[in-house]
């Protein structure tokens, strides 16, 4: 610990000039009793010493960004009933993709800008917060930021349900928010005085530098892009509107980026340096990651409203029990935001948390997929999980972001994080919408009509039937030839219809995986070029995803290396490992960089040499009793890689195209077997051979247990060079 006074950093006065803020001046009890906040005192911190934060600042910044977000939880419970009583009812599709397209909008312009006027005229309380704690509690900072949004979160629901059962009282869902506004300006007025101008520039020059070219074109590209994104939700995809509008919107955003890119801006929106300083790893890579996690978050909030309504609650059930139904998503989110404020300056380790809270929001978000009318108990814990995941997930994404600017540049990395925060919102509650609605649309189509005739509902009636469905017990009872047990039978497939809409919808979420895919394509042609001693880079996905590999986000990686330091030394520290791969995808990846390692007692890599791809491959992984053990099945595996060897190539057969046993480098115990195929028969057959049968006779008491997977090539990486 050192005993010396900080030096204060250099701050702006209003005109320019510069001054030195002192040490020895208790900014506590100045005279005219403002805090470290005041505006004649402010200063943009240096290090972790140079930060003093009052009570008040805090409270009345973090209640105004809950003030501001309190609309979407509200108004999301109400929205179908305020259009009804508006006299549009598909105008709610419009209603919170409008909140997120403007504040994306807001967030951009106004948080890069923030740096040149002053976070004070900007009154962004996103950003206010976490530059006034130190980088190492920055993560709480963006944590508590939010503590108004937990309370919308939570209460919004139950606020518009309710309001909902009173005639128009949902207005006050807007003349509330707005009433409390009044109290957060007049707070924010007198009480925050964060840096007046970070970037120490004079007001006439900051206006005259100002990026108007490419605050013009993100606005009109972002409104176009996330317009035509909503449209997806309403109109076929081949309609002229919705295919011109994103056109242009995409043209526009390309046309920003060359903007930022190539203009001499002195003062850019996104200068250019931010996204690629050290690579790409300090903002881009956690930019993106920040995205993809705010996509999951927005399938799960079309996939648990939707449940609610469909499974376990119909129209005569209270309203109350249907608001008791969604707090275990907003208590869950609520939850994992505070584990990361308790836990995780203990525990550290910041990239590993951050793929271990996405592994959890995305397995137990998927899991949903397995949603029945009669599981409701198993769907309520896992999206309270996959919630906690995401609550920890999300906010410390966003702290990523932060961590990739400097002070002075703190207003760009929050405004880029409310992008990658809303902007993925809006994409993402149409791509789920539009998924959920065309695969149960489909799905009803198909066995709604098979099983209201099967109960004795006249053909003439389906089409009555069809649309009447989703609108309830009364329009049902006017349909033609309608009697209880055909409202029963079309019921349960009307409901079974969701079944097949929500699990797609769920494991459609698990596509956001195949970034971290993509990035093995660069990689493995580097490694091929430039890594002499890398032999095999192979790889495939699982063989129930080969028909539809967009559908997984697991891949099996097999590698062979000539040492240990082949491995570890010139792979895994090789520029485009270290640079590029690992920053993309390792967030994205649910075992991390947990490798295993094996050696070969024998078999084969390719039995004729010619890298013919196979059909299929066959992953065994074993497990014995203990070393003894395995020294007794390697030497049977051993017997059976020479004889498949033999049987290969002198009886002509090759359906065998790789055959090796392998030993576990790792411990004492384990051993694999590894094979590829030419097609699904050729491995059964295989299986069923008297040689593979007397083989598992001899060594079954020797094994602890067993794993057996199958598996596709995805034409990534290659066999051998």
């Amino acid at each position: 610990m050192t005993t010396s006074e900080p030096a204060r950093a250099t701050a702006a006065t209003e005109d320019g000039s510069f001054m030195r803020q002192q040490s020895e001046v208790d900014v506590e009890k100045t005279r005219d009793a403002l805090h470290a906040e005041n505006l004649d005192m402010a200063f943009v911190p240096n290090d972790d010493t140079e930060y003093n934060v009052t009570f008040k600042t805090w409270i009345i910044l973090a209640l105004s960004y809950g003030i501001s977000f309190w609309i979407v939880p509200a108004l999301s419970a109400a929205q179908a009933v305020v259009s009804a009583q508006l006299g549009d009812p598909t105008a709610s599709a419009w209603y919170i993709p409008i909140y997120t397209m403007t504040v994306t909008i807001a967030f951009m312009i106004c948080g890069a800008n923030s740096d040149l006027f002053g976070r004070r005229n900007a009154q962004l309380a996103a950003f206010a917060l976490p530059e006034l704690l130190p980088n190492k509690w920055r993560h709480s900072a963006i944590v508590l930021a939010d503590i108004g949004v937990y309370f919308a979160v939570v209460v919004g629901p139950v606020a518009g349900r309710f309001a909902i059962e009173e005639g128009e009282a949902w207005r006050w869902l807007f003349y509330a928010p707005a009433i409390a506004v009044i109290f957060s300006f007049a707070g924010l007025y007198f009480y925050y005085f964060p840096p007046r101008h970070p970037r120490g520039l004079p007001f006439s020059q900051a206006l005259r530098e100002l990026d108007y070219v490419g605050a013009f074109l993100f606005i009109v590209a972002t409104t176009l892009i996330l317009t035509g994104v909503v449209y997806t939700t309403t109109l076929p995809s081949h309609n002229p509107r919705l295919i011109d509008t994103l056109v242009s919107g995409f043209v526009l955003m390309t046309l920003f980026g060359l903007w930022e890119t190539f203009a001499p801006l002195k003062q850019p929106l996104t200068p250019t340096r931010i996204f690629t300083r050290d690579k790409g790893r300090r903002l881009t890579a956690p930019f993106v990651a920040g995205f993809v996690v705010t996509m999951f978050y927005y399938a799960l909030n079309v996939i648990w409203p939707t449940m609610i309504a469909v499974f376990f609650t119909n129209e005569t059930t209270d309203f109350r029990y249907a608001i008791v139904l969604t707090l275990p998503q907003n208590l869950g989110l609520t939850f994992g935001a505070v584990l990361l404020t308790l836990l995780g300056s203990k525990i550290g380790h910041w990239r590993w948390t951050l793929t271990g809270s996405v592994t959890v929001m995305v397995v137990f978000g998927a899991l949903l997929a397995l949603g029945t009318p009669d599981r409701k108990g198993l769907m309520i814990a896992m999206i309270f999980l996959s919630e906690v995941g995401f609550g920890w997930a999300q906010y410390l994404s966003i702290a990523f972001i932060q961590f990739g600017t400097d002070q002075v540049e703190l207003g760009i990395s929050g405004g880029l994080a409310g992008v990658a925060r809303f902007a993925g919102g809006s994409v993402a509650i149409s791509v789920y919408t539009t998924i959920l609605t065309n695969v149960q649309s489909t799905e009803a189509a198909r066995i709604v009509p098979a099983a209201a005739t099967a109960a004795g509902l006249p053909g003439s009636s389906v089409a009555a039937l069809m649309a009447a469905l989703p609108l309830g017990s009364a329009a049902l009872a006017q349909v033609p030839g309608i009697s209880p047990d055909i409202m029963t039978a079309a019921g349960a497939a009307f409901q079974q219809s969701y079944v097949v809409g929500l699990r797609t919808t769920a494991l459609s979420s698990l596509s956001f995986g195949v970034i971290g895919i993509i990035a093995y394509d660069k990689l493995a042609t580097h490694v091929f070029q430039n890594e002499p001693n890398t032999y095999s880079y192979y790889f495939g996905i699982p063989l129930e995803y080969a028909a539809e590999p967009s559908r997984t986000d697991y891949m099996f990686a097999f590698e062979m290396y000539d040492t240990r330091d082949d491995l570890y030394e010139t792979h895994l520290k090789s520029e485009p490992m270290t640079q590029a791969f690992l920053p993309s995808a390792l967030p994205l990846m649910t075992t991390g960089l947990d490798l295993v390692h094996y050696g070969v007692v024998g078999g084969f890599l390719d039995i004729f040499g010619d890298k013919a791809e196979c059909g299929i491959m066959q992953d065994i992984q074993i497990r014995c009793i203990d070393e003894a053990a395995r020294q007794k099945l390697l030497d049977a595996l051993k017997m059976v890689c020479r004889s498949v060897e033999v049987a290969q190539r002198q009886e002509g057969m090759g359906e065998i195209l790789t055959f090796l046993g392998l030993k576990s480098l790792d411990n004492d115990v384990g051993d694999r077997i590894y094979a590829r195929y030419k097609g699904r028969s050729a491995m059964e057959a295989w299986q069923r051979s008297d040689l593979v049968q007397g083989f598992w006779r001899v060594v079954k008491g020797n094994v602890a247990d067993m794993t057996s997977r199958a598996y596709v090539p995805n034409g990534k990486g290659w066999l051998w060079k």
